[in-house]
């Protein structure tokens, strides 16, 4: 039976061969038959498909397009590229702020040619998300085009400055709040310094508006100065709040009813709070008499070990 073979030259052309094989007495007959293909024209490639720019009012940003020439036959010259304007409802961003870095016209057959693209975003410019096109064209490879999807974004404005109680004792942790809202109404994330060198990890998302808040408890006496920043979805972070100023001091522990010494009137006393609805430790902290931040059952049984069996005494 007739069977089509490709045969690939050196020279890069592409011919279609046509064997027919005759059966003769003795021996065998080819006939073969070389037809030259059509030659296929150069054809570009634009990538990536959809590019996604997020950026702020007077910033630059720059993203890097990838022109193909994907049919590996011939050179695609003349490339030219344009954009046009990004819009966004009634906002644009003229195409005249967005430039191509473009470091050849040709892109060889097969090969790739990489151009940085440019776009000055005005300093009044609106946020939202803005849409656009680029269109790359060849004077020998055709053209395509790739569409652009920018935001332009605003930071969370700074959060209020955290309230809470500003005295506080060592080893007790303590909540603080705050809050602030964003330009976009975007989700909103919150990190707190608390002023020892250490700060939380990013609490949230929050709605825009709504609190966060967040505890600590500090081992040393001292004034710390306690401040939080905010995060949108896009990282955009805003400036530190204002700083309250946190007072630590150092409390003696065990000494649940106040009177100066640690006996078994503070087990009575502690037990009457949480059992009996007695009065509270005052401070409450004085009650936490095993350090652990709460105080509760395991206090009770703490002082009764210092006090009857020869425990460790009340403090961090």
């Amino acid at each position: 039976f007739p069977e089509l073979v490709t045969i690939y030259q050196s020279s890069a052309q592409e011919y279609t061969v046509k064997v027919v094989g005759v059966n003769t007495q003795g021996f065998e007959r080819f006939l073969v038959t070389a037809i030259e293909t059509p030659e296929r024209p150069a054809t570009i490639n634009v990538t990536p498909n959809i590019p996604l720019f997020v950026t702020q009012p007077c910033d630059t940003v720059e993203r890097l397009l990838m022109i193909s020439e994907i049919n590996g036959q011939h050179d695609a010259d003349g490339i030219q590229i344009t954009a046009t304007d990004l819009v966004f409802n009634s906002h644009i961003i003229p195409s005249s702020n967005i430039s191509f870095d473009l470091p050849s016209t040709v892109v060889p057959a097969g090969s790739l040619l990489t151009v940085q693209m440019s776009i000055e975003i005005p300093v009044d410019a609106s946020p939202g998300e803005y849409t656009g096109e680029v269109h790359v064209s060849s004077t020998t490879g055709g053209s395509d085009e790739v569409n652009i999807t920018l935001v332009v974004n605003s930071s969370p404005n700074p959060p209020v400055m955290p309230s809470g109680p500003a005295t506080v004792f060592d080893h007790f942790p303590y909540s603080y709040s705050t809050s602030t809202t964003d330009p976009e109404d975007d989700s909103i994330y919150y990190m707190f310094h608390w002023g020892d060198e250490t700060g939380s990890d990013w609490y949230g998302p929050f709605d825009s508006g709504d609190a966060c808040t967040a505890s600590h408890a500090w081992t040393e006496p001292d004034t710390y100065y306690v401040k939080v920043k905010a995060m949108d979805v896009w990282s955009y972070m805003s400036d530190w709040s204002d700083s309250l100023a946190v007072s630590v001091a150092l409390l003696d522990r065990g000494d649940a009813n106040g009177d100066g010494k640690i006996d078994i009137a503070d087990v009575v006393y502690l037990v009457n709070y949480l059992f009996i609805d007695g009065p509270a430790p005052d401070p409450l902290e004085a009650g936490d008499a095993n350090c652990d931040g709460s105080v509760n059952i395991a206090d009770v049984v703490y002082l009764v070990n210092y006090l009857f069996i020869e425990g460790p005494p009340p403090g961090c």
